[in-house]
């Protein structure tokens, strides 16, 4: 998958380069900025995931992560998306959400799953994402999980 936006590419994860691109992505964002300190910013669900890569010129500047149902998740689920700092305020996020939501509606997925860092919730409610419960802290930041329904999943009646 491509998309052109400008200058922005968005381009699915196909090789070991792109995915090193998309753990250093996450790493910088997540450990260094946020002082998330995990063990490690690449787990085993990148294996049958969908990942997406952002790219303004030659730099891959954003990413984001589809997984789909399996053992240990009931729902589809968005995750890692992130921009690095000097690429805010331009879209990318939002790209990289439209992307995610695109792949899963043309997967078949009756609905997807996030955990929203609250600052981000109108960006994932501006896609149709609506909170489950209330905030909790996660990492030592507040986290909403949300959910948006396909709008034209087969079997709904318009909801």
């Amino acid at each position: 998958m491509t998309a052109v936006d400008g200058e922005l590419i968005l381009r699915t994860v196909a090789t070991p380069l792109e995915m090193a691109a998309v753990v250093d992505i996450r790493r910088r964002v997540f450990g260094n900025e946020q002082r998330i300190l995990l063990p490690r910013y690449q787990d085993p669900e990148d294996d049958f995931s969908f990942n997406l890569l952002a790219w303004v010129g030659e730099k891959a500047v954003g990413a984001g992560r589809l997984s789909p149902i399996y053992e240990r998740a009931t729902i589809p689920t968005i995750t890692w998306v992130a921009t690095l700092p000097l690429y805010r305020g331009r879209g990318i996020g939002a790209a990289i959400v439209a992307a995610l939501i695109r792949e899963a509606d043309e997967r078949g997925y009756e609905a997807v799953f996030l955990n929203s860092q609250v600052h981000a919730n109108p960006l994932y409610e501006a896609f149709g994402f609506r909170p489950l419960g209330h905030a909790q802290m996660i990492h030592g930041i507040p986290h909403q999980a949300m959910i948006r329904r396909h709008p034209n999943y087969p079997g709904r009646s318009g909801r």
